[in-house]
């Protein structure tokens, strides 16, 4: 992609997602809209390659860039409320509005549910890696 162009992908309540082209010139361009889930996309991550979406309809779906069809799927018991990728993009920790903590690998396509210990929804998972 040229240095003065940048895409900004959006997810909404609608349960679609939208790409936008962000020119240097001020000039914006809606390049796609997709829907990808039949309830609210509630986060959604960006990694080398593949998006990430985590739904009200209770799943958790890693996607090919171009949106064509998922590539992985974890159905939760409750609305998925958060999604981010773990180191190198392996997996995908996700928080879900029962108070469950799970983790998705991509390589392995298995998914471990951490922790259930919440008292509530999970508004935000935040991988940290030290080195």
């Amino acid at each position: 992609m040229h240095a003065s162009l940048q895409k900004l992908y959006t997810s909404s309540a609608s349960a679609s997602l939208s790409v936008l082209c962000l020119h240097s010139q001020h000039r914006r361009c809606v390049v796609a809209v997709y829907q990808l889930h039949v309830g609210a996309i509630n986060a959604l991550t960006i990694g080398e390659g593949f998006a990430a979406t985590a739904s009200d309809d209770a799943s958790l779906r890693l996607w090919p860039l171009d949106f064509s069809a998922y590539l992985l799927e974890a159905q939760h018991e409750a609305p998925v409320t958060s999604v981010a990728l773990t180191a190198g993009g392996l997996g995908l920790a996700a928080g879900c509005e029962d108070g469950l903590l799970g983790l998705l690998g991509v390589a392995s396509r298995r998914y471990a549910a951490l922790m259930r210990s919440h008292c509530g929804p999970v508004a935000c998972v935040v991988p940290h890696h030290e080195r």
